[in-house]
């Protein structure tokens, strides 16, 4: 998404709630940008207006380990290691958007506890 260019923003969001009406799944990083992997970064709000305007349920990924593997700005891995995925359960919201801020931390709080968790699922690349 390009957040420089707004009208390709809104497009971008647009085509997203197509798929997601279709009942394709999409992905959405709530950071919205790279970080350094050792707290999570502020979430945007677009993911969740999204998911709150089309009426589906958000759920939580928790990926660790990826930035020793392909680091900031590096749109190739620059080497093999493993890496942790943890998915959470759907977390179902009303049709508000005045409950989007709950909604926020709620996926927040879980991501937070799948990444803290000790993992038995690795993959290895």
């Amino acid at each position: 998404m390009d957040r420089k260019n707004p009208r390709k923003a809104v497009k971008a969001l647009n085509r997203a709630a197509h798929y997601l009406e279709e009942g394709k799944n999409i992905i959405i990083f709530p950071e919205g940008t790279w970080g350094r992997g050792d707290r999570l970064l502020p979430f945007k709000r677009g993911g969740f207006n999204l998911a709150i305007k089309v009426d589906v349920p958000i759920t939580p990924v928790a990926i660790k380990g990826t930035g020793r593997l392909q680091p900031e700005g590096s749109y190739v891995p620059k080497s093999k290691g493993l890496i942790n995925v943890s998915i959470g359960k759907p977390i179902y919201h009303s049709k508000d958007i005045s409950s989007r801020a709950r909604l926020m931390e709620e996926v927040r709080i879980e991501i937070e506890r799948l990444l803290a968790e000790n993992n038995d699922g690795e993959l290895n690349i």
